[in-house]
């Protein structure tokens, strides 16, 4: 069987991947987060690490998403998202409330 240039280039980019692979630092998984809700030294901790996602993010970017969200709003999100995704880890939490299009938005008192 003989592969033409235009199929060998179809196939080569059918088989590359846009994902780019990324370490995460100091992510908690969400099991934690369930467990850990009633400590308030440990809530703090994750809204500091959602505020610092949500920095990294724009700063990537020069994006100004979440400006108006405060700690308390990022966190809802992120313990609401670990209780319906245990297996993951608030990097994928902060993730799927970054990237919605309809990110709610409260005033930062």
């Amino acid at each position: 069987m003989k592969f033409r240039p235009l199929t060998t280039l179809v196939l080569t980019l059918a088989m590359a991947s846009p994902a780019a692979a990324y370490t995460v630092k100091g992510s908690v998984e969400c099991r934690a987060v369930a467990l850990g809700d009633a400590n308030e030294r440990f809530r703090e901790a994750i809204k500091w690490w959602v505020l610092g996602y949500f920095s990294g993010r724009n700063y990537e970017r020069a994006a100004d998403t979440g400006k108006n969200m405060d700690g308390e709003a990022l966190y809802a999100h992120v313990l609401n998202y670990c209780r319906e995704h245990p297996s993951h880890d608030i990097s994928n939490a902060s993730k799927d409330l970054y990237d919605r299009p309809d990110l709610p938005e409260v005033p930062e008192e």
